[in-house]
């Protein structure tokens, strides 16, 4: 999986993942925390896993 940037101690990356291929979208990790952002009509959670609240405020941003 590319990555795109490092911002702090996340990282952000693109992948290639279902079929037929899923809407664009971006992935954020960190350690074991996951998010996972749609990129159509802004930037809007798919999906979270072990990440806090503040990091889900506060990571759109950056992207």
């Amino acid at each position: 999986m590319p990555t795109i940037f490092i911002h702090e101690d996340y990282r952000f990356f693109f992948s290639n993942e279902g079929y037929p291929l899923k809407p664009p979208h971006v992935h954020v990790r960190r350690d074991k925390s996951v998010m996972k952002f749609w990129l159509e009509s802004g930037v809007r959670l798919a999906e979270s896993y072990k990440m806090t609240l503040l990091e889900i405020r506060y990571l759109p941003n950056i992207i």
